[in-house]
């Protein structure tokens, strides 16, 4: 288990993110994170299930873990305990609500991501449900580059470096990815006792044996794995964390 002085009030995120936090982030590193993953322009967001096409097993994994239901967590009645703690009304419908939306939704407010939609526009309906929740892009970024590289890999079966996908935008997941929402910004987060609103002390667990909270891991096919020089980011030091590196 790695901890850092980070406490989780999301109901729908509570069981930790893909990375470990190895140190405890200083007290300007927060502000600097949402600057460090500013998407690369040249990639566009395409929605949770424009991933399952390659990876279904991690897909429906996914499905079951707390990631998949942080949308739900924005709506009124939903979560009562937790925003009673935050100090939010629990009657309020958060969902259009940007301060959560930049966190509970893929890509929102950029290329390709999350857009509130109007009620009675079907088809806008149906882009905004596939980029509900803490989706696969939210962690290893906008897909519009890798998820035509991996098709390719696929349906001629040939064997790829990590960097290949890379270099097509795809994010390696890091201990900054994840406090870019796991902050002391996000209104949902329940400060300590006895600390004024500018100095926020949350407690942030993440246990990298259990992947409820964000998804399971498996082999990757067509993946040369003597060839992969590029660290995973799930690598903790230790048994567990050599495994999650051969698996991803």
């Amino acid at each position: 288990m790695v901890v850092s002085r980070l406490r989780v009030a999301c109901p729908a995120v509570l069981l930790g993110c893909a990375a470990g936090l190895a140190q405890e982030p200083s007290n300007d590193s927060v502000p600097s994170t949402a600057a460090a993953f500013e998407q690369r322009s040249e990639y566009e967001y395409v929605g949770t299930k424009r991933c399952r096409m390659c990876h279904t097993a991690w897909y429906k994994s996914w499905l079951r873990s707390s990631k998949s239901r942080a949308f739900e967590a924005l709506k009124p009645g939903v979560g009562v305990m937790v925003k009673r703690k935050a100090g939010l009304d629990v009657s309020v419908d958060y969902t259009t609500d940007p301060r959560c939306l930049r966190c509970h939704t893929v890509g929102f407010g950029k290329p390709g991501g999350y857009s509130v939609p109007d009620l009675a526009d079907g088809r806008a309906l149906r882009r905004a449900a596939v980029r509900e929740g803490v989706g696969c892009e939210s962690c290893h970024g906008p897909g519009s580059g890798f998820v035509v590289v991996m098709q390719e890999i696929i349906l001629t079966q040939r064997a790829y470096r990590r960097e290949e996908v890379l270099a097509a935008g795809r994010r390696i997941v890091t201990r900054e990815v994840c406090l870019s929402c796991h902050n002391s910004r996000a209104i949902c987060m329940i400060p300590q006792e006895g600390q004024g609103d500018s100095h926020q002390v949350y407690e942030f667990k993440v246990d990298l044996s259990d992947t409820r909270g964000f998804h399971e891991h498996f082999p990757l096919k067509y993946l040369e794995r003597k060839a992969d020089s590029v660290p995973s980011a799930h690598r903790n030091g230790d048994a567990a964390g050599a495994a999650k590196e051969r698996l991803e």
